[in-house]
């Protein structure tokens, strides 16, 4: 997960938008920093591709790429419109590779702040864990090259960086 700051309308947002498990949902957390007020939105995969499909009807972007830029970058234009009980984001990425802006809308609904800040919570603490797995991983890895060069270097030969 990412957190991103979005300015709309002149007042700061915090966004975290992450994959489910196997990329069968896409889910949006959003906190309106002065207000503190929160929403959210899940979409499955069928409601995603549809989504999809359909705001950027003239132009097929591929889904995968499409997943990462709405998980790891900045909108480049943010609309907001209200319609009870919805608060609409409509938004505009920059897709690589091409002229043509992706774009997006989210439909949020209120949410408690409780439930927002323990989503963001669980995350952050699944992340760390995955982090901590994989810091063995890395160390036998490194281990490993360090032998490699070692007997590189009883046997004479010399390294050369390339």
């Amino acid at each position: 997960m990412l957190l991103k700051l979005v300015n709309i309308n002149g007042l700061q947002h915090l966004f975290a938008c992450t994959e489910g498990q196997d990329d069968e949902t896409l889910t949006i957390l959003v906190l309106h920093l002065r207000e503190k007020l929160s929403y959210s939105e899940t979409l499955m995969k069928h409601d995603y591709q549809q989504r999809l499909k359909t705001l950027n009807a003239r132009v097929k972007f591929p889904e995968e790429l499409v997943r990462l830029v709405l998980v790891n970058e900045d909108p480049l234009h943010v609309e907001q419109h209200f319609q009870h009980p919805l608060n609409i984001l409509k938004l505009k990425y920059a897709m690589a590779n091409t002229e043509v802006s992706l774009k997006w809308e989210w439909h949020l609904r209120p949410m408690d702040a409780a439930q927002f800040y323990s989503q963001m919570f669980l995350n952050t603490m699944s992340t760390a864990s995955g982090l901590r797995d994989q810091i063995p991983l890395l160390l036998e890895i490194i281990q490993a090259k360090d032998k490699e060069l070692n007997q590189y270097r009883t046997e004479g030969c010399q390294l050369r960086r390339g």
